[in-house]
């Protein structure tokens, strides 16, 4: 076993250069590029964590001239000077370096390489095992059978170790001779010269032969081909030149202690307020365990006898606002019961009550879950009472089943972190507990409730933390003018969205079953049909056979190729359709195969077996844009615009006694439009009251309105609609199956009639660039990452 101590030598610049250009632009929120930094960051970290040296230390490039500059005025020549994007981020890099407690070295006069050198030599004699970390390939020739250098290949992360055998292998000569070949064949990264005409082909096949440069400058007549001779001889002093270049100095003049570079435990409480700044989120929760924080002791009072529930009810009544969290036996709030309740007051107050008998103590007891709701069923009612929770429709559908209902001026902290940033993939308490509080929260129990005092620590620790982040989001929300948005449109919808749920909606099975057993009948008439006229069996459902058949057996126009074969999908079908009639039967049992397997064989399947009913899940935080959205079915994706899909719709039912009624706002959109643009012609179509999709046919087809056709207007109403949506001419060419210069001429007759329109949307878009974002008419902020 290997006693030697790790050493990690860090090329500094080397690395900068490589993070700055692997990585794309970040900034923070206030305009600072960290992407350098982030990355640099990054690969340090992974060095400690991955290599776990015993030394390490850091060098840097100075921006004065170096030897190699007065030796050769050309070195480096046709460089670019450092993007001041990159020189602005080198003192934050050097400031977390300092707070890694790393030292790190640069010498006017000399490069990071050099120091690299001196330092790897010292490390050799103190018997250790180096890394050179680089990118720079120069420092191949340190290599040694205790120095290896760590090469990045491809962006940050991607490194391959080379040792002396991989040299070896790589060049066919040791480490000790990329000098030499350097020197012949030079380097155009450093503007080394060497020989012109000699490549790294003829440089190695000089070496192997003659052993070094040396060597084939005092036996030229040793080299058989003439020309090649006659180059040697010509630039010999250039030769010396470039080998003194790409020679890597050993004995830079530096002062230094081994011993200093010594790993040690960084200054975790520095590195979280400079991370902190730069908005280096994974990294703050990478460090965050190791933070000193005084974490508050979540002392708590178990509530097991009345007469402690009737004091905190007391104490409800008197404070008016409170903050909870539900233990519960499952995330369904249909079948799940609660197993315990945490409230939360200002000061650190914290109650738990359990609905269950608990193991904490022999002969421990609980309230029954009657007594405590019955109790708590005023406060949770009360109109004037503020309560704090988060996903409060799970908590007011749970409530309904032990009839209470959630009323009041209630905070949903999972709507206010929405609001804030919609783009975000997750609003659980983990999340947004580090978001808001920089408090990391220990991961939940997979395997469901422990019984056990930590457990209740944690769930009052949750409360608590739930009645902090009302304050940190209001105060947010109130900064972007949200609250309103907030408390007039979001918290009254989340009862809404809670009663439709637990209302359901009432299918009609045996009309299913019907239907499924048509499609059957159909599919297997089209199945029959489609092996008769491709003239062979296959499987319908995989576009590798469906594929081979129809563009291999049957010769159709390859239109689009994937990395497996060629694309069978609608739209390439759709084209080759009038190529051979077996096409249409194709799409045909494709859309019918889709809706049995995804709505008529599956909806029956989601009734609830108590209420009879489908009980779909609406998400109110799941879209970036603030559109609803559902699951378990998707009931906003039910088709219509085919007969089966109007079929498919039929099924769904009112009780007997009730009709579904369908509502639906005439032209929203487009009025939407009318008020945000002020468009005059607009604004009076609607005054008016004019068929809309008219008024535009008239404008982009030139003709009156009283001549427009059933088909003019149609495709009107797509521009209409398709304008808005921000459709491209040849998006629009595809719907209208129109030639994309005729589409490009309605696009611009529809701006030239509504001028007001196209003004509206360029200054949207710039404002969009700006800010980053677009607002709603009530404020609602849709971020737009990589507008710009």
């Amino acid at each position: 076993m290997d006693k030697r101590k790790k050493f990690i030598l860090i090329d500094g610049h080397a690395l900068l250069y490589r993070a700055f250009y692997a990585l794309p632009q970040l900034t923070t929120t206030y305009g600072q590029i960290i992407n350098a930094a982030y990355g640099f960051t990054m690969i340090l970290i992974r060095l400690l964590e991955e290599e776990k040296p015993e030394y390490i230390t850091i060098a840097f490039d100075t921006p004065v001239p170096t030897f190699r500059h007065k030796e050769f005025k050309e070195y480096k020549a046709h460089r670019k000077k450092m993007p001041d994007e990159l020189i602005s981020q080198i003192s934050i890099i050097k400031e977390i370096i300092k707070n890694y407690n790393i030292p790190f070295f640069s010498k006017e006069g000399y490069e990071a390489d050099d120091i690299i050198g001196t330092l790897a030599k010292e490390a050799e004699k103190r018997s250790c095992n180096t890394i050179i970390v680089t990118g720079d390939k120069d420092a191949f020739q340190l290599i040694s059978n205790h120095t290896k250098v760590m090469a990045t290949i491809k962006g940050i992360t991607e490194v391959k170790i080379y040792g002396e055998e991989d040299i070896r292998e790589k060049f066919g000569v040791g480490p000790e001779k990329i000098i030499d070949i350097l020197a012949l064949k030079g380097d155009v990264s450093d503007n080394i010269p060497g020989v012109p005409g000699i490549g790294e082909k003829t440089a190695l096949a000089l070496i192997k032969e003659l052993g070094s440069v040396e060597n084939i400058l005092n036996n030229p007549d040793k080299i058989s081909i003439k020309s090649l001779r006659e180059q040697i001889k010509k630039y010999e002093d250039q030769i010396k030149m470039s080998k003194k270049l790409a020679t890597i100095v050993r004995e830079v003049p530096i002062e230094y202690d081994f011993e200093s570079f010594r790993v040690k435990l960084p200054n975790y409480e520095e590195l979280w307020k400079i991370f902190n700044k730069l908005e280096f989120k994974n990294l703050l929760k990478k460090i965050a365990p190791q933070i000193n924080h005084e974490k508050e002791k979540f002392k708590f009072n178990l509530i097991d006898t009345k007469e402690k529930l009737m004091k905190l009810t007391n104490i409800i009544i008197e404070r008016k606002y409170f903050s909870f969290y539900l233990e519960t036996s499952s995330d369904n709030s249909i079948s799940a019961n609660i197993l315990g309740i945490a409230l939360s007051f200002k000061n650190n107050e914290n109650y738990y009550i359990p609905l269950f008998a608990l193991n904490l103590l022999e002969n421990s007891k609980c309230l029954s879950p009657e007594l405590v709701l019955g109790q708590l069923r005023s406060s949770f009612e009360d109109k004037e009472t503020i309560k704090i929770g988060h996903h409060l429709k799970f908590t007011f559908m749970l409530f309904r089943r032990y009839k209470i209902e959630l009323e009041g001026n209630n905070f949903d902290t999972m709507i206010a972190a929405y609001l804030l940033n919609p783009s975000s993939e997750n609003y659980n308490l983990r999340n947004i507990f580090w978001e808001y509080l920089k408090y990391l929260k220990n991961n939940e129990d997979k395997e469901g409730r422990q019984d056990t005092i930590t457990s209740i620590e944690n769930a009052c620790e949750n409360a608590q933390n739930i009645l902090k982040l009302k304050d940190v989001l209001e105060e947010k929300m109130e900064e972007k003018k949200l609250i309103s948005l907030f408390k007039n449109i979001e918290m009254p919808l989340v009862k809404v969205l809670g009663e439709m749920e637990i209302n359901g909606i009432k299918v009609d099975i045996a009309f299913l079953k019907k239907v499924s057993q048509k499609i059957d009948f159909r599919l297997g008439e089209l199945k029959k049909t489609i092996y008769n006229l491709s003239e062979t069996e296959f499987n319908i459902n995989s576009p590798k056979q469906l594929s081979v058949v129809l563009f291999e057996k049957l010769k159709l126009p390859v239109i689009k190729k994937t990395k497996t074969g060629y694309s069978t999908n609608a739209d390439v079908l759709n084209i080759v359709a009038p190529q051979h009639k077996v096409v249409s039967f194709i799409l045909e049992y494709r859309e019918l195969d889709k809706l049995k397997n995804t709505y008529i064989d599956k909806l029956p399947l989601l009734v609830n077996s108590k209420t009879k009913r489908i009980h779909t899940s609406f998400h109110q935080t799941v879209t970036s844009t603030g559109r609803l959205s559902s699951s378990e079915p998707n009931l906003q994706n039910i088709p219509i615009r085919t007969k089966v899909g109007r079929e498919i719709r039929k099924a769904f039912i009112a009780e007997e006694g009730f009709v579904l009624l369908s509502a639906d706002y005439s032209q929203i959109e487009l009025r939407i439009l009318a008020h945000l643009s002020q468009d005059e012609n607009l604004l009076n179509a609607f005054k008016n009251d004019e068929d809309i999709h008219a008024h535009t046919a008239s404008g982009i087809f030139g003709l009156d309105q009283n001549i427009i056709s059933k088909q003019m207007r149609r495709m009107a109403k797509i521009i209409n609609f398709g304008i808005i949506y921000g459709m491209s001419s040849y998006g629009l060419a595809q719907n209208l199956g129109i030639g994309r210069g005729e589409a490009e001429k309605y696009i611009s007759n529809y701006f030239y009639r509504y001028q007001g329109v196209k003004k509206y949307i360029e200054r949207e878009k710039e404002e969009a660039r700006k800010k980053g974002y677009v607002i709603t008419l009530l404020n609602r902020r849709r971020y737009l990452e990589g507008i710009n």
